[in-house]
Order: C-alpha cells, then structure tokens, then sequence
C-alpha cells in the first residue's frame, strides 16, 4: 500500500523565504486557522490560504517570512503554538 503525502511545499520565486503548501484533506478550518496563527507572528511578512473549488479536499497555504527568519522555522513554530493551545484547550474541558 502506497503512502501518499499529507503536505507538499514548494518554494515560490526566486528567495527562500516565501513557500506554498498543498495540505490534502484539509479546507477552511485548518487554512484559516493557519493563516491566522502565522500573521500573530511579526516575522510573517505575509499569509494567506485558499481553496480552489468547493469540491476539493485540499487547501493550499502561502506564507513570507522576514528576511531575519527561516521561513520553515516560522511554520514549524506556529504549528507547534496550535498544538499546545489545543492541547490546553483539550485539558481544560476535561475538568467538565
């Protein structure tokens, strides 16, 4: 059985500091909440997410980081944020 890629990323341009990603089984939900994690960050120059057709099942999400900043260190960082404020999240509703 083949394993198939859940992110794929790709550099835009000519620098290193802008990447593209191709998230499958993911929409809006995972999208906006990236994109909006990432613009808290001021190093994130720029980001912004997409989907292309309401019938996909992928979500596509570019980000720009500052110059000062490797951009999948950035990613890498917001992604590890998400996680502990879910799993604080998660922790706290167990007490109901």
């Amino acid at each position: 059985m083949a394993s198939t890629r859940k992110v794929t990323m790709n550099y835009v341009g000519n620098t290193r500091n802008t990447i593209e990603l191709r998230i499958e089984d993911e929409t809006h939900t995972l999208g906006n909440l990236l994109s909006e994690e990432l613009l808290e960050d001021k190093r994130c120059l720029f980001s912004a997410y997409r989907v292309e057709h309401p019938a996909d099942t992928h979500v596509f999400l570019r980000l720009t980081a500052d110059r000062d900043c490797q951009v999948r260190d950035l990613l890498l960082e917001t992604l590890k944020r998400v996680e502990e404020e879910t799993t604080s999240l998660m922790n706290q509703l167990k007490g109901f």
